[in-house]
């Protein structure tokens, strides 16, 4: 869903619960989870590296974004 849309609108019981880009909206996964829905699954997987200690842009809504920020973290690891 997020590379196809600019907008997302997450409705429970006829309320709106988010409105906003993929990326605002994803970073409220957990309350997703509690309704019923799920963020991508690259966004877990950025959380868990965050958790983990990985100084990470945990935004990242597509393969790509969670490989250049997988990719920036290890080079500034390195130097």
């Amino acid at each position: 869903v997020a590379r196809y849309v600019d907008r997302i609108i997450v409705m429970n019981q006829g309320q709106v619960k988010f409105d906003g880009v993929p990326k605002e909206v994803f970073r409220h996964y957990k309350e997703l989870e509690e309704i019923g829905l799920a963020a991508p699954q690259v966004t877990y997987l950025m959380q868990e590296l965050k958790a983990k200690g990985a100084e990470v842009d945990t935004d990242a809504t597509t393969i790509r974004e969670a490989a250049d920020a997988i990719e920036n973290w290890l080079k500034g690891r390195q130097g």
